[in-house]
């Protein structure tokens, strides 16, 4: 996942947890009490697990 990351743009790209890389352009909001977070890719909506190590980096 590293390596995928690398090929990546810088701030456009960031691991949210292990298994999940995300493209920040469409995060529409962090739930912090459930340590999710919410994309949103005009009319599909998906939740995603975060780690605490990333919402420690926000």
């Amino acid at each position: 996942m590293g390596k995928l990351l690398e090929k990546l743009p810088l701030y456009q790209f960031e691991r949210i947890n292990r298994g999940t890389v995300v493209n920040m352009n469409y995060l529409k909001e962090i739930n912090w009490r459930k340590k999710q977070c919410v994309l949103v890719a005009g009319d599909i909506t998906e939740k995603f697990p975060v780690s605490s190590s990333f919402l420690r980096s926000l």
